[in-house]
């Protein structure tokens, strides 16, 4: 998640990803956290599901620490989809070797998954231009994948975005 925050416990990682994300966090990220701050961790999937379960249960220890948007969220587990994990699934069914811009990645997010590319738009709502605010932000989190599965061109594309309007977006290609 970028921080280089250090933290004394487990948990106290555990409740700043959960703050962070405001809940819109799955298991794999949590544990790659877990993993990089606590590498000789053992933690596991049941440490997850019961700090979930402390934090949205009724009569959870933690759940008073945590807003009630922090506890629908969890609650939602992996119908939630994360920024992260919606760019990946897209980008990964690009066949190798082709090239594609952002306007297309983003088309793909509003077509195939309406509900993330919401939640994460909702974020930049605020503010004169809104849409591209959140497609700038989207743009820089498809760059966070350069290097691994997509290759950053030195070149832009020209394209519609979804507005039907001709502009400039950087050009991608699957590697």
């Amino acid at each position: 998640m970028g921080q280089d925050k250090s933290y004394e416990t487990i948990k106290e990682l555990v409740f700043d990803i959960i703050r962070r994300t405001k809940g819109v966090v799955d298991y794999e990220t949590v544990t790659a956290e877990v993993k990089r701050h606590f590498p000789k961790s053992r933690w596991q999937k049941a440490h997850w599901t019961w700090y979930r379960t402390q934090i949205r249960g009724k009569n959870g220890r933690y759940r008073n620490l945590f807003s009630k948007e922090v506890r629908a969220n969890l609650a939602l587990g992996k119908r939630v989809r994360t920024i992260k994990s919606v760019l990946r699934d897209i980008l990964e069914n690009i066949p190798r070797g082709f090239m594609f811009d952002s306007h297309f990645v983003i088309q793909r997010m509003i077509k195939n998954h309406s509900d993330a590319y919401i939640r994460f738009v909702a974020r930049y709502a605020k503010g004169k231009e809104p849409t591209l605010n959140a497609h700038q932000r989207i743009g820089q989190e498809i760059k966070k994948f350069d290097g691994r599965i997509i290759e950053k061109q030195k070149k832009d594309s020209w394209s519609e975005n979804i507005h039907g309007n001709a502009s400039s977006c950087a050009l991608w290609k699957r590697i």
